[in-house]
């Protein structure tokens, strides 16, 4: 039992962002080295760390739950599940790949599709900010090695041997050497 949330195409990509619109990190386990000489107690576990609010009052009264396919984008509101926006990215071709990635101290959706356009859009409202056509998918090497890191970069191989790299930000490009 439970909802079912519907999209056209098979889903990329999930990401949770809070009620502020930020990127809800995974929790991670913190690494310590078991022979590591200011470990003095043997018998300390490796613990879970999460990084979030301890109460659901510091987390506000919702979270969001974006979800992107291959053809569309939703942002549904959580724990209500409303969707709140929708985006058609495209009906001509299908998204290679989608990253929710930060930008400019915000946090955007970028997508890649198998026309070669590069697409942004805004989160949670999917607005679209960019949308350039770059590099149409002749090598399937491209399309299985794309991808978006933060800060406004890509990057795939693009021979067995050579990476390339791209940025779609200005301010990345002002700080390249």
């Amino acid at each position: 039992a439970g909802t079912v949330l519907t999209l056209k195409g098979a889903v990329l990509t999930f990401a949770c962002l809070d009620c502020m619109g930020t990127l809800t990190h995974q929790p991670y386990e913190v690494w310590r080295d078991p022979h590591s000489a200011d470990d003095g107690d043997k018998t300390r576990k490796r613990k879970l760390v999460m990084h979030s609010p301890s109460s659901s009052q510091d987390m506000g009264d919702h979270q969001f739950a974006v979800i992107c396919s291959e053809k569309q984008a939703k942002v549904f509101s959580l724990p209500s599940q409303t969707c709140l926006y929708v985006h058609n990215i495209t009906e001509t071709s299908f998204l290679l790949r989608a990253d929710v990635v930060t930008l400019c101290n915000s946090v955007c959706l970028a997508c890649f599709c198998a026309n070669g356009h590069i697409m942004t859009l805004s989160l949670p409202s999917l607005r679209p900010l960019l949308d350039m056509n770059y590099l149409p998918v002749t090598d399937m090497r491209i399309a299985r090695t794309f991808c978006f890191t933060n800060e406004g970069q890509a990057l795939y191989l693009s021979s067995p041997t050579e990476i390339q790299r791209l940025t779609y930000s200005q301010e990345m490009c002002d700080n390249l050497q």
